[in-house]
């Protein structure tokens, strides 16, 4: 008997289901069945003394044979084989380098990886990767010795010396953490130190952006580790809760009609994005009673759920809030003029500068911050603090700090509490504010005379000060070319330039672009020709790297996993070139109408 047969058989028994050519009556089924049961017991045992495997036993295992039961995991050696690949969030994925994305290896194992890799979009990446130099060029290292790098060698000797000496003086351990950042500070070795040893006329300006944001967020961790709240879990908390869910949006909605509040959805907080969090926390605020009263009302047994609950129903909640409200416009007022499309380098040490003493106000008495430079401002003394209840954390926060008190709903310990954090928050924000940003960097004290507004307060060195730095770039070094700078720069100062009603609204970039044209009326010849070129100099600098960003993000979503394909020179970017060029809404664009298939075709 075959075994589709002994399985058909079997199914029999298994359904309570009889074969079709059996016949109904009660006697003939029982002869089938018995005769059946027989005969499969003598080709069952007959297989058995024959191959040594049970027939019904090699039929199970062939049913669970397969990659939909048995996943493939991955293996260490395909690091190996493949530098380039490691495993994933799980063993079932692994991650490729070159194209920066997770793939399945569960299907075929190695297969899967072969088959990715002999990919056309790997294959064009990689061709791409390996066509780029490497920042390692700028640095060419020394002669070897014993097989390493001149530069190498110093630092291990410095290292079993150091190891050493701590020995032999018994000098605890935990020193040894503050060894890195001091020896990272003395012997400067990175990308950045290198170029500058190369070429000292680089401007190196880092990340603005992402400094301020930074100095926010570490300033919030500060804030936790005291009051144990941080608002970014919150704000995510809420967020989520009431994405894509109706029935939620519903129920908040009656609860804003019973407050005669106005409903308005939540904010969903993403921590990359610098200016989401005060957005999403103002919102919050705006509806804090109706969602306090919709998470009391309800029970869920969700993780999520229950730790909105214990936070509406915390009375600090709202303090601190109101805190973050008040606090955070300082942070993000200065990251909108690092985002600014056109060029404010000229503005940018005076704004750094004032972010500064905005922060060490909320916080100083006045008399210690009075004619002292930032960076000699004695921020860590508590006799130049204030008291917790002069502390400045908004008229608001304030008011409803003592509203609760007085009611009893908080005590005064937490009151202190509060104030507390409030001061570590502050303190931690100048203290990364005044290590990270820029603020004695040279090059941006000196770019203030290319503000009209700000000319009068500059002098000729300034000028002079990116004549001696980019000297390649502006060939004025002779005495004689640097007089004639002097005396353009001291007409430009005596100069009537009419304002706009709103000086924001003046053009900095458009003003220095009609000096260009200019004429002495005497000679004929550029009246600013050389002060023009330097401050177009200046003005081509960046201020902040928000635009390379940009880029970045609009690059990610045109070129996603599943549109991964487009070509860096062909598709991609002219889909760039397109939406680089024309920041207005397309109905705007104007299609010339001498020639649009030419237009068609640059498009």
């Amino acid at each position: 008997m075959s075994g589709k047969r002994q399985l058909s058989i079997l199914s029999c028994f298994q359904n309570n289901q009889l074969p079709k050519k059996v016949a109904r009556s009660e006697d003939t089924v029982e002869e089938a069945v018995e005769e059946a049961v027989e005969e499969t017991v003598e080709e069952v045992e007959e297989a058995v003394e024959e191959t040594g495997e049970n027939p019904l036993e090699t039929e199970k295992r062939r049913e669970l044979c397969g990659a939909a039961t048995y996943r493939c995991s991955f293996k260490k050696e395909w690091s190996t084989r493949w530098p380039f690949i490691t495993m994933g969030t799980t063993s079932s994925f692994y991650w490729c380098s070159v194209c920066r994305q997770e793939n399945s290896c569960a299907h075929q194992g190695a297969r899967d990886i072969s088959r990715h890799v002999e990919g056309k979009g790997h294959r064009a990446k990689e061709q791409s990767l390996n066509s780029v130099s490497s920042i390692a060029q700028c640095y060419v290292p020394e002669t070897s010795v014993g097989g390493m790098s001149v530069q190498e060698a110093k630092t291990r000797r410095a290292e079993v010396k150091v190891a050493v000496a701590m020995v032999q003086h018994n000098v605890p351990f935990a020193v040894a953490d503050h060894f890195s950042p001091l020896y990272k500070e003395c012997a400067r070795n990175s990308i950045s130190a290198r170029m500058l040893k190369e070429n000292g006329s680089i401007y190196i300006h880092g990340c603005p952006c992402h400094i301020i944001h930074n100095t926010a967020k570490h300033a919030g961790q500060k804030f936790m580790e005291i009051s144990g709240f941080d608002p970014e879990d919150l704000t995510v908390d809420v967020g989520y809760w009431f994405k894509g869910s109706t029935n939620r949006k519903g129920y908040l909605a009656e609860f804003c009609e019973f407050h005669e509040s106005e409903y308005m959805e939540m904010l969903l907080h993403i921590s990359v994005r610098w200016l989401s969090l005060e957005r999403c926390i103002t919102r919050i605020l705006r509806q804090y009673g109706p969602l306090t009263s919709y998470f009391k009302s309800l029970n869920e047994k969700q993780p999520r759920f229950r730790r909105l609950v214990d936070a509406f129903s915390n009375p600090l909640t709202e303090i601190y809030l109101l805190f973050y409200q008040a606090t955070l416009p300082v942070f993000t007022l200065l990251n909108l003029l690092l985002q600014r499309e056109r060029s404010s380098i000229f503005q940018l040490h005076g704004e750094m500068t004032k972010f500064m003493k905005k922060l060490c106000a909320r916080f100083m008495k006045p008399s210690a911050l009075q004619g002292r430079q930032v960076h000699d401002i004695l921020y860590k003394d508590p006799l130049n603090q204030l008291p917790g209840e002069q502390l400045n954390v908004g008229f608001t926060t304030r008011a409803t700090l003592n509203r609760l008190l007085e009611a009893g709903d908080i005590t005064p310990q937490e009151v202190q509490l509060f104030q507390q954090a409030a001061l570590a928050f502050l303190v931690r924000a100048v203290e990364d504010g005044i290590n990270k940003l820029p603020l004695k960097e040279a090059l941006l004290r000196h770019t203030r005379f290319v503000d009209v507004q700000q000319r009068t307060e500059c002098g000729v060195e300034d000028a002079l000060y990116f004549i001696d730095r980019f000297q390649e770039l502006l060939p004025f070094h002779r005495p004689e070319e640097q007089d004639k700078v002097c005396e353009e720069f001291l007409e430009y100062q005596l100069m009537d330039i009419p304002m706009p009603q709103d000086p924001t609204t003046f053009n900095v970039e458009e003003f220095w672009g009609s000096m260009s044209s200019i004429k002495c009326k005497v000679t004929g010849l550029s009246q600013f020709g050389r002060l023009t070129k330097i401050a177009q100099l200046v003005l081509v600098l960046p201020h902040s790297n928000a635009d390379a960003e940009r880029v970045f993000s609009m690059v990610g979503l045109n070129k996603t996993k599943t549109r991964n394909s487009l070509a860096l020179d062909g598709t991609l970017s002219s889909i760039m070139t397109v939406k680089m060029a024309g920041l207005e809404p397309n109905y705007k664009t104007t299609v010339p109408t001498q020639s649009p298939a030419a237009a068609k075709i640059s498009l």
